[in-house]
């Protein structure tokens, strides 16, 4: 088949769960229990990142924050401020938590927790739509949400992670609403909040065009534009107000509380993105393993990263993906920001496994499930999820445990 069979709508993704209580009951479940073990595995994240601070800072009208937090990426301003070097999306979705219990109340460790669970009810839909019951979607889903990078970034939050979930969050939408022809003037704006968490996700947005093109033509594709850029402009003004450049986003201007500058740590001798990176990157998305220890446990993970081939060994059926279908071309679209994810200096470090994933995650479980709706669910896959979640519960534990090195 070129396509999902008899591929379901909106209409009949809403209908299924009016009629199936049961089904309702079980995300609901299944949300609960993520959160619960997100939460418990993962740090606290209490006053480690600048998001709760910006937060606070918006509310009282302003652009910066102090420098009561030395610790965090920042850029020093003209006049004894400082200002978060990234793009305010991530510190946006806080305000009304905020303005409800103050600054210090919650931390972005369990923000991460409980959004990550809510994406239960985003990639249910995402499946569904490719027909996908039963045990297909059990497993799609456990893959997913622990059995693969996104296990250890929704269980940990902090400055970087909770920006990549709400990333898998809004593409996750613009996606859900792309592929059911919907709302192209939300899609657009919802896919411009995804690009202000991660600005490399803008390579995402050919993905996105193929589908409205598809569905509804120019105008569908012009209202979608037209949502993605009146968040652009709010980007554009942000970074003029703070560094005098719509497109600074602050990356290179980062200052460490001794004065260094980012530019000057060796892994940006080429400054932040360049295709001189593209081995290390490659390297480490791919290729980078265990660390061997004569001492208990003897297979530490590293602070660097781990290879996507051991965290998510599921996604060499990916290699399946190659038949002509306008959907499997927006499936591998989505796949570009990874591109420019490989070419960043430094690939991720402080992490398990290779976090720049996840900017892709949304168009990887797309192209698994028309592979699983062509194909069927085979042992094989089983069997790949499964060594995914004892990969990742085994990377978790050794973080937990300080088994990790540097």
């Amino acid at each position: 088949m070129s396509e999902a069979p008899q591929a379901m709508g909106w209409h009949g993704l809403r209908q299924s769960w009016s009629d199936n209580r049961i089904v309702v009951l079980g995300l609901l479940a299944l949300v609960a229990a993520l959160f619960v073990l997100y939460s418990i595995v993962g740090p606290g994240q209490y006053h480690t990142d600048g998001w709760f601070p910006l937060a606070d800072a918006f509310l009282h009208g302003r652009l910066w924050i102090d420098g009561s937090r030395p610790w965090i990426e920042r850029v020093p301003g003209p006049n004894g401020e400082y200002f978060l070097p990234f793009p305010p999306i991530p510190a946006l979705v806080l305000v009304p938590q905020v303005a409800l219990f103050g600054p210090d109340v919650a931390d972005t460790g369990g923000m991460s927790a409980f959004v990550g669970a809510l994406n239960v009810f985003l990639v249910y839909a995402l499946l569904s739509y490719f027909e996908l019951k039963g045990r297909a979607m059990a497993v799609l889903l456990i893959a997913f949400f622990l059995g693969s990078e996104y296990f250890y970034v929704a269980a940990t939050g902090g400055i970087h992670h909770w920006t990549q979930i709400l990333v898998v969050t809004f593409l996750l939408g613009t996606l859900n609403l792309a592929l059911r022809g919907r709302w192209p003037l939300v899609a657009g704006i919802v896919f411009g909040l995804a690009v202000g968490c991660r600005p490399s996700v803008l390579l995402a947005g050919p993905a996105f065009a193929v589908l409205y093109w598809r569905s509804g033509g120019l105008r569908a594709l012009a209202s979608m534009v037209i949502g993605a850029a009146v968040i652009g402009l709010g980007l554009a003004w942000f970074n003029w107000a703070r560094f005098g450049s719509p497109t600074e986003f602050g990356y290179d201007l980062i200052t460490g509380p001794d004065g260094s500058k980012v530019l000057d740590e060796p892994w940006y001798t080429k400054g932040i993105e360049s295709p001189f990176y593209l081995a290390r990157g490659l390297y480490t998305m791919f290729l980078r393993s265990f660390e061997f220890d004569e001492a208990f446990p003897w297979l530490k993970p590293s602070w660097a990263g781990t290879s996507v081939l051991l965290t998510m060994p599921f996604l060499v059926y990916l290699g399946r993906a190659f038949w002509k279908s306008p959907l499997i071309l927006v499936g591998w679209l989505g796949l570009l920001p990874l591109v420019l994810d490989l070419m960043h200096g430094n690939p991720g470090y402080a992490q398990f496994g290779y976090r720049f994933i996840l900017d892709g995650m949304p168009f990887i479980w797309m192209l698994l499930a028309m592979v699983i709706a062509r194909n069927g669910l085979t042992r094989g896959f089983v069997a790949a999820v499964a060594v995914g979640i004892v990969v990742n519960s085994y990377g978790l534990a050794c973080i937990a445990a300080n088994f990790i090195t540097t």
